[in-house]
């Protein structure tokens, strides 16, 4: 079973939102970890924590994306798009 993809102006659009929120989580919480690091804990734990905190948001945002995206333009399909089934 082949899924239909096709891409249209809302697969992209979906696309560069979610690419679009994923970034500026992460450019969010990499700036909130960083500024609430333990200073205590060393030179380098802000760096390390900062990183990744913001690896593990933008990693998060499209992991949510991707079982979203496979809804609306996968399951939710208008039936002239979907290969009939036998």
């Amino acid at each position: 079973m082949s899924l239909p993809m096709s891409r249209t102006w809302q697969r992209r659009s979906f696309d560069t939102f979610s690419l679009v929120v994923a970034v500026a989580a992460a450019a969010i919480t990499m700036q909130w970890s960083f500024h609430n690091a333990d200073p205590n804990a060393g030179a380098i734990w802000k760096q390390v924590l900062a990183t990744s905190i913001s690896y593990g948001f933008f990693l998060f945002v499209l992991t949510v994306a991707i079982p979203v995206r496979h809804y609306l333009f996968v399951l939710r399909a208008p039936a002239s798009h979907q290969e009939p089934q036998s």
